[in-house]
């Protein structure tokens, strides 16, 4: 059964608890682990040398690593921090400053091109 089988199985037989949540999270570490040596293996091949397998196991692994990623994600430790508060106002700031400036030089450009 593979792991999105499973937690099709898990959603249809009970309702989603916490409980649910890391009896799941502990039975796709525990397969997770002897695949990785085969997908370490995969990942070093180009695409079109995989097979449709290999592929779908690639495929697997990375959404189960993009859940686990979230998972763990402890989003108030980072927005507690300054420094990551600073770079997120530099950032915003950033591309506010990208977003008007490529609007009046097409704005610019337009008129220029109008006044030719």
């Amino acid at each position: 059964m593979t792991t999105g089988a499973t937690a099709a199985a898990l959603a249809q037989q009970q309702p989603l608890t916490m409980g649910n949540v890391d009896q799941f999270s502990e039975a796709s570490a525990k397969k997770a682990v002897p695949s990785q040596k085969g997908a370490k293996k995969a990942k070093g091949m180009p695409a079109w040398a995989k097979t449709e397998k290999q592929t779908e196991e690639d495929k697997e692994a990375e959404v189960d690593d993009l859940l686990e990623f979230a998972y763990e994600l402890d989003y108030e430790k980072y927005m507690e921090d300054s420094e990551v508060r600073m770079a997120l106002a530099v950032i915003k700031d950033r591309v506010t400053n990208l977003d008007t400036d490529w609007k009046q030089k097409m704005v610019d450009d337009w008129n220029a091109a109008d006044a030719d």
